[in-house]
């Protein structure tokens, strides 16, 4: 993969830079997520915290208890309301459609599917929805 991978909101305020691999690449079902993006799930392209950089803008966070105990710094664009990653510990969940090439995501998973609406789209090409 080329680096580095750019990205940020659709108006532009918020730009980031990703300078290591996608520890992960999945779609998470989970309550948090749907509730938040307003669809069945979320595109997440996960990285090591240390590999990601603001290099524009201050972005707004929203920091919630998630479904398993673990405390999530969602930030987002003020202007355009753009969601645009989660902090979770030492990692980095950026939403895939944020990144400038959105091709170069390449989910691998499903997660978290028992909490997925029941009119959940699920990927042909992944592995078979699991519960973990």
């Amino acid at each position: 993969m080329t680096h580095p991978i750019t990205g940020g909101c659709h108006c532009g305020e918020v730009r980031y830079r990703i300078s290591v691999e996608p520890l992960l690449q999945q779609f998470c079902y989970c309550t948090d997520c749907t509730v938040i993006g307003g669809t069945d799930g979320y595109a997440g392209y996960i990285i090591d915290a240390a590999g990601f950089d603001v290099t524009q803008g201050e972005p707004k966070a929203y920091t919630l208890t998630s479904d398993r105990g673990n405390l999530i710094h969602r930030k987002f664009c003020s202007t355009c309301g753009t969601r645009l990653w989660g902090e979770v510990g030492g990692s980095v969940s950026v939403a895939a459609a944020s990144l400038d090439n959105p091709a170069l995501f390449k989910p691998t998973r499903n997660i978290l599917t028992q909490s997925a609406p029941p009119w959940a789209r699920y990927s042909d090409c992944l592995e078979a929805p699991s519960d973990t």
